[in-house]
């Protein structure tokens, strides 16, 4: 006898985002795990007594959206009120733990209720990696964190056993982040050959070609661990997929772009916090190019429906992709930045439940993405927010 499912969403129209995308009426999940897709009447036998039903009646369903490179801590000071708390100010002063955890989760609220499912988080602040895993080990994370450490932390997250992908389920340790013109080129060598994934600002030309000079042309190579499967670069050959990031790669060099590809490196973009200069390389040019794309916020406005309605909107010099490529950059490009496309970034049998509902399609409306409301966001099977 089958096990009753824990949600179970019927009558949507459920976009899987693979490639070529799939359309369906209904899923079921049990335990956090997407096991049954196709129509409601399929479906809906899954329902049991204690089963959480959801009528989607016709909304859009796609796989939750993942923030490439985010600041939470950033985000959530200026959510709050900065004349009640210097929790939320601007004066400069570093948030007690306390006060970390309160930014926190009024900046992952915000996020969840924008559809985001997951972060890959930059945050400035000290005591945001300690922050994260408090609240998940609580139960209290609504989305998945990829703590990016800035270059600078490189030599204690070495030091603690941390490498790329050490942690829980819903916190593991992300890149390292070169900043522009403060890291040498020998301080991108050591951290690769200690088996980081990178992630370094293509206006630092210095560091792309030291991490393009690193990788070689080695591409696609993946191997895992032994008790999770997840991908560990570093392990074997260090520099085969690695799956570097270049940070607002829009301003890579042209003649970079072949070797971005080759070394199996990811383009992280921005597309609602563009430079003033603006212009730069298009996002169709990496995707010509066979090189993932993944959109984030940079510390601006986290709300990847607007990215997307920019990338589609013909009138930015940078846009110009289709509705699926622009929706596939903020879900499982990101996961596949962050090793996780065998669990997120599609909606798929044996795949994590991270799932966002929109109030129309995306596909009917490509010149007004931005207007369109999430309904509801799902993070491993339990609803997060829900504007029904």
């Amino acid at each position: 006898m089958t096990d009753a499912a824990d949600l179970v969403l019927l009558d949507g129209e459920i976009h899987t985002l693979t490639d070529p995308d799939r359309t369906h009426e209904a899923l079921a999940v049990r335990d956090g795990e997407i096991v049954r897709l196709g129509a409601s009447y399929d479906v809906e036998f899954l329902a049991g007594i204690d089963t959480t039903v959801v009528d989607l009646d016709g909304r859009v369903l796609l796989p939750g959206f993942v923030d490439a490179y985010a600041d939470l801590t950033s985000l959530g000071r200026r959510l709050l009120d900065a004349e009640r708390t210097s929790a939320s100010g601007d004066s400069g002063d570093e948030p007690n733990a306390r006060e970390t955890r309160e930014i926190l989760a009024a900046a992952i609220a915000h996020a969840n209720a924008r559809g985001v499912t997951g972060v890959h988080d930059a945050s400035a602040a000290a005591l945001a990696p300690r922050a994260f895993r408090e609240l998940g080990a609580a139960g209290e994370l609504s989305l998945r964190v990829r703590i990016v450490y800035g270059a600078e932390r490189l030599d204690a997250v070495a030091e603690a056993g941390l490498p790329t992908n050490a942690g829980s389920e819903h916190v593991r340790v992300g890149p390292i982040a070169f900043a522009p013109a403060e890291e040498t080129t020998a301080d991108v060598a050591e951290a690769i050959g200690g088996g980081y994934q990178l992630s370094v600002d293509a206006t630092d030309a210095e560091a792309v070609d030291a991490v393009l000079d690193a990788s070689g042309a080695g591409a696609g190579g993946k191997t895992t661990d032994g008790a999770g499967g997840k991908t560990i670069p570093g392990e074997g050959d260090p520099h085969r997929g690695a799956r570097h990031r270049i940070e607002r790669a829009e301003h890579v060099r042209e003649e970079q772009i072949d070797r971005i590809a080759a070394a199996n490196a990811v383009a992280s973009v921005r597309p609602s916090a563009p430079d003033p200069d603006d212009g730069g390389i298009s996002y169709r040019t990496f995707l010509d190019a066979g090189i993932p794309l993944a959109f984030g916020s940079g510390g601006g406005p986290v709300d990847p429906l607007s990215d997307a309605h920019r990338a589609v909107d013909v009138g930015d010099e940078r846009s110009g992709l289709e509705v699926s490529e622009a929706l596939r950059a903020a879900t499982s490009g990101p996961a596949y930045a962050g090793f996780d496309e065998d669990d997120l970034g599609t909606i798929e049998r044996g795949k994590r439940a991270d799932l966002v509902a929109l109030s129309e399609s995306p596909w009917d409306k490509p010149g007004s993405i931005r207007e369109i409301d999430v309904d509801l966001t799902v993070v491993d099977g339990e609803i997060v927010h829900d504007a029904r």
